[in-house]
């Protein structure tokens, strides 16, 4: 009688075991797989989503001497661009203005994403803080040629004088799909500044 009892028991620990070991496998295999990008000139670092590849591309704004393109990452299905730029020279227009860098964001986005923009459409526009450093982020969206491309971006003040804007685009019926990759970005990021 008693060896049937412990052979009973036996099979449920094994039982609860598996099921254990089974169930950390899947958390393990499901938890999205990240690269590192770290970028010395223009000191920022973060984490990117493995889907993603780094592409060489001409930096469309190139008469903006105190805006300059980091990086540019690549995700094909579905379809996704995210943007890394680094910005110099806020001093000299936050002393005119008298605004913090976060109000100088806010209202740059304000007043001229409608006119850079073609067909813009605001979502969103909030400040945040992450362990005490503060941040703009941005929904938006703007007609590319026949498409509605929705865009999230998130633009980060450091120290007086400088900013670095991150940036997820995907046509409209692909956003929701991608505008978390971002998130692994931000909660990733760490600014040191530019060495240039």
């Amino acid at each position: 009688m008693v060896r049937l009892i412990r052979e009973g028991r036996q099979p449920g620990i094994s039982l609860v075991l598996a099921t254990v070991i089974i169930g950390s496998l899947i958390v393990l295999w499901q938890k999205e797989k990240t690269i590192e990008f770290k970028d010395e000139m223009y000191g920022i670092s973060f984490s990117i989503s493995d889907g993603y590849e780094k592409v060489t591309r001409e930096d469309k704004q190139p008469s903006q001497a105190n805006k300059k393109l980091v990086a540019h990452f690549v995700r094909t299905d579905p379809s996704a661009l995210i943007t890394v730029r680094y910005e110099t020279g806020l001093r000299k227009v936050r002393s005119f203005t008298g605004r913090s860098s976060i109000e100088h964001f806010m209202t740059d986005i304000s007043q001229f994403f409608p006119v850079k923009y073609d067909g813009y459409q605001f979502g969103t526009l909030e400040k945040h803080e992450v362990e005490g450093q503060e941040f703009v982020e941005h929904i938006f969206s703007y007609k590319d040629k026949d498409d509605t491309v929705k865009v999230r971006l998130l633009i980060y003040p450091y120290l007086d004088d400088a900013g670095y804007y991150l940036m997820i685009q995907s046509k409209e019926a692909d956003f929701d799909k991608v505008a978390k990759d971002l998130s692994v970005l931000r909660d990733s990021v760490k600014l040191i500044g530019s060495k240039k």
